[in-house]
């Protein structure tokens, strides 16, 4: 039995605070009075064994637990007998010469000895929360604040009774790997790696042009063959719910189904995009009369309200009868394979790269579904993404699910060392610097990509296993840094602590490019900070663009949320290659409103109006004459078989409520009302309710 993290913890407070009062004391030895430590005690308290001991006595606890309890109680007294020891030799090492710093480090691997045991069954995780944590970022550093969510697989736990609750901050294991010596770093050199710019960019195998269109762009990733899929697929989930459903929809327009074909489906899928354009409340008003004041007379131009509905109901991306056991992703895994490798075989990065998540939103049911709630969305699908930093282009991804179907859970660099694995397995070797938040980077991590010819910089907590002891708390602007095995440990403190480390800079000062307010000195930075926050602007900007024009509806089922998503990342990344490969100057909002329209005109057909019934307004058909003007006219009575014109009584003059009644006998009428109308009376009879 060893001492526990928050027994270690508990000495080191109380070496710190022995060494700021031993300065003028002399050396004498450390007695175990000095020490405020409890005897092992199981955890509980003291009435708790009380109970315990008598309910043994009554209960006759047998000989092996009481051996064992025993045996703890030793082995605890063992330990705190070594802490003792150590404390003991800590002030006369303080006596004997050495600073503060050697003290601590010497102190730590000491004490490291004496938790050996415990390290073994807690690896998976080497991250301690403090709740006087003075290591929080910098405000301007992007994407930092939101990194504090729950990590990992503890994100999407469940309290008792099924009630969804914030995750622990769960941060992932390290890798074996030697103790890190850290030495002074302001003499540090990083290997600048030996990356061509060229090699970067749009790939031979992308098929459009400088003259293509903007159209053009998006059905390089939407192409013949994915959309072939897709219909495919919507038609035989009709026919799968139709046939093997033992409750069909009750909804006529439900059942009169023709199956969707490719022309259609980029009509759908246009209408989709441009509802973002439109904001309306509900789905039927985008279909409304035209005389109505909100009309937008497009969505009934090109496709008909139940038509649309259909194809959002039966949108299908799998075969039902074929589940894949184990793959919580198998009802879109086809198309989100499909996609991903289009995205990686049409463009390549440059050196500068980015790992980063975002969160889509979706309050439904489904396995793995997550609440962070830090993110703005709260409650949805976790995607990890890996961006290019120069362009913004969306370079891979992958759906935290988990499982072991997407992310190894037993890597031995934790979850999120996995994830980067796995996003960054493509491009090791090609000298690359990836760019990672404190959830990321870790020294053990940072050392891996070293060996696989990347480089790294990133935020990092100060509490990551191997990370060097920083002394004192600096001053404003001021920056400690210590090295150890080409990587680079840096400490600024600006208005609060940022901990970073980096294999590619230096630990220079640099403008900043702002000034002091009150001042009017120029404000600088390290290196490791400007250029960490140039690189993941550009990420997160790229994550604005699509949250503020995300296609995403209210979707019942989560793989039909997911692939709109999908669908919004791919405009993003059409549009990237589309400013790369023209270098024109145009926002994410023209490019889509020209996708829209350039599709409706090479697919769209004008479906002819389709007279509907205004039954919601609780008028009479006589007083919707405006919408049937074709049908209510004024016409000559018809004659009689012997040819005598036929007379009839006027309704309004007979029946008139405003003015005296009278007969009048006409020989016009209304043949659809079948009403016998003077001249007079016939609009005044198809315009008011009363007469």
């Amino acid at each position: 039995m060893a001492c526990s993290r928050r027994q270690r913890s508990m000495f080191e407070n109380q070496i710190n605070a022995m060494l700021l009062t031993s300065s003028s004391s002399s050396g004498e030895s450390l007695n175990s009075s000095d020490i405020d430590y409890q005897p092992y005690n199981d955890g509980r308290s003291s009435s708790e064994e009380t109970h315990d001991s008598r309910s043994t006595m009554s209960c006759g606890t047998s000989r092996p637990a009481k051996r064992a309890r025993s045996t703890a109680q030793s082995t605890w007294n063992n330990s705190t007998s070594e802490c003792v020891t150590t404390l003991s030799s800590t002030i006369k090492r303080r006596h004997s010469g050495l600073d503060d710093c050697e003290i601590r480090q010497e102190l730590s691997d000491s004490s490291a000895v004496v938790c050996d045991s415990g390290d073994s069954g807690d690896e998976g995780s080497d991250y301690e929360p403090s709740d006087h944590d003075d290591s929080v970022e910098l405000e301007d550093v992007v994407g930092i604040s939101e990194e504090s969510d729950s990590g990992g697989e503890e994100a999407g736990s469940r309290a008792r009774g099924g009630r969804r609750v914030p995750a622990s901050r769960s941060w992932p294991r390290q890798g074996t790997m030697d103790a890190l010596v850290w030495s002074d770093g302001s003499n540090f050199q990083p290997d600048s790696p030996d990356f061509r710019q060229s090699s970067g960019g749009i790939t031979p195998e992308f098929p459009c042009t400088e003259e293509s269109s903007e159209l053009d762009y998006f059905c390089a990733f939407f192409d013949g063959a994915f959309m072939d899929f897709l219909c495919t697929e919507t038609n035989k989930f009709y026919q799968y719910t139709h046939y093997n459903d033992a409750s069909p929809d009750l909804w006529p327009h439900m059942r009169r189904w023709t199956d969707v074909v490719v022309s259609e489906l980029y009509v759908f899928f246009a209408l989709l995009m441009l509802m973002v354009h439109v904001k309306k409340h509900v789905l039927r008003e985008y279909w409304i009369s035209p005389d109505d004041i909100t009309a937008t007379p497009v969505f009934i131009k090109f496709m008909a309200r139940d038509r649309f509905a259909s194809i959002l109901r039966y949108l299908h991306f799998t075969d039902n009868n074929y589940p894949v056991v184990g793959d919580q992703l198998w009802k879109i895994r086809t198309v989100f394979t499909m996609l991903k490798e289009r995205f990686m075989k049409f463009f390549r990065p440059f050196q500068n790269v980015v790992v980063d998540e975002f969160l889509v939103l979706f309050r439904g049911r489904f396995a793995f579904r997550q609440y962070i709630p830090s993110k703005r969305h709260r409650f949805g699908t976790k995607f990890f993404v890996l961006c290019d930093c120069e362009s913004g282009y969306v370079l891979d991804l992958v759906v935290y699910t988990a499982s072991d179907a997407d992310i190894p859970r037993d890597d031995p660099h934790g979850f999120s060392g996995a994830v980067v694995k796995k996003l960054m397995d493509r491009y090791f070797g090609g000298n690359h610097v990836l760019y990672t938040d404190n959830y990321y980077t870790s020294p053990a991590l940072s050392k891996f990509l070293l060996e696989h010819d990347t480089g790294s910089c990133g935020t990092v907590c100060k509490n990551r296993k191997h990370w060097p002891v920083f002394t004192g708390k600096p001053a404003r602007g001021e920056v400690q840094l210590k090295h150890a095995d080409k990587m680079l440990a840096i400490r600024w403190h600006d208005k609060r602590t940022v901990q970073m480390m980096s294999t590619m800079h230096k630990g220079k000062m640099v403008d900043s490019g702002k000034r002091d307010r009150a001042t009017g000195e120029v404000v600088k930075k390290p290196e490791a900070v400007v250029d960490y926050n140039v690189n993941m602007r550009l990420v997160d900007k790229s994550d604005m663009q699509v949250g503020a024009l995300e296609c995403v509806r209210k979707c019942v089922k989560w793989y039909k949320k997911m692939f709109l998503q999908l669908m919004d990342i791919t405009i993003l990344n059409a549009y990237k290659l589309y400013l790369v490969k023209t270098r024109k100057k145009s926002s994410l909002r023209v490019f889509q409103k020209q996708v829209i329209s350039q599709i409706l005109e090479k697919y769209g057909d004008v479906v002819p109006a389709v007279p509907r019934r205004h039954s919601q307004t609780g008028l009479p058909d006589r007083l919707l004459a405006l919408d049937w003007v074709a049908r209510h006219y004024l016409d000559d009575l018809p004659s009689d078989p012997s040819g005598r014109k036929v007379q009839r009584r006027c309704y309004v003059c007979k029946n008139t409520t405003k003015r005296p009644s009278k007969r009048k006998d006409v020989t016009t009428w209304c043949r659809e009302c079948d009403v016998g109308l003077c001249k007079l009376c016939f609009v005044e009879y198809h315009t008011k309710k009363t007469f």
